[in-house]
């Protein structure tokens, strides 16, 4: 039922195989991990906690992406909002500034009315814009998407449904100065039934060597959702980030 899951786990693996010796000798490896957390006593107890992982490996001609991201929010005791979130991409480079690529997703957001959302896609992409401390790239993809809705109340019947899809998605980034920079990202997964729109805003400034402070507003839109949910769901996190 949730085989995406494990092709996500597993296509980093096939697609490291195919490296030869001499490309993986040349790879480099970096990433970093966020931690938010906030908690309010008194009249009312709340508690938020997010935390992202990001792992990036560059050589030759393939760049490897892979990040893990959570979220939690609570509100006297009771969870409000809780998300997991697993993507892996890969980009094989032909020119300087073109690239195919691979993107598989698994989701599971406790209040959306989903048990889980996966999706497999494979398109183009290109760097459209690299100077003035600039980057854009761009991508164009399609693919499939499962997803399986929460067990119905009374009769208990679980849903799952399989569509095709277009992915759009666009990245941008701004090194203002060597140590702040702001990043931007938007991916549009128009399916058949259901179009899934997600975008982020991030300011990133170093505190001390590996680490800095990080701001950003999350926001995710959903076109068709169960009658008691909100197509619209936004997170504004104040995180540490250590990179490495």
């Amino acid at each position: 039922m949730k085989n995406y899951l494990l092709i996500i786990l597993l296509l980093p693996i096939n697609l490291l195989a195919e490296e030869t010796t001499d490309e993986a000798d040349i790879s480099t490896w970096k990433g970093d991990v966020q931690f938010g957390y906030v908690a309010t006593s008194g009249n009312t107890e709340t508690t938020n906690l997010n935390g992202k992982l990001n792992i990036e490996k560059i050589h030759k001609k393939w760049i490897h992406l892979f990040s893990a991201a959570a979220f939690s929010t609570s509100d006297n005791n009771q969870t409000t909002a809780e998300r997991f979130k697993l993507e892996y991409q890969a980009d094989r480079k032909f020119t300087d500034t073109k690239y195919f690529f691979l993107n598989t997703t698994y989701e599971e957001d406790k209040f959306s009315g989903y048990d889980y959302q996966a999706t497999l896609t494979g398109g183009y992409g290109q760097r459209l814009y690299n100077a003035n401390k600039m980057t854009f790239d761009a991508e164009i993809g399609a693919g499939m998407r499962q997803s399986e809705l929460d067990p119905e109340p009374v009769t208990g019947n679980v849903v799952e449904e399989s569509e095709a899809m277009v992915r759009l998605a666009a990245k941008y980034l701004w090194q203002i100065e060597e140590k702040r920079s702001v990043i931007s990202e938007l991916t549009i997964d128009a399916g058949e039934e259901t179009t899934i729109t997600n975008f982020e805003l991030g300011f990133v400034t170093m505190i001390a060597g590996d680490l800095s402070f990080k701001a950003a507003y999350i926001a995710k839109y959903t076109s068709d959702v169960p009658a008691d949910k909100e197509n619209l769901d936004t997170i504004v996190s104040l995180n540490l980030l250590y990179a490495f």
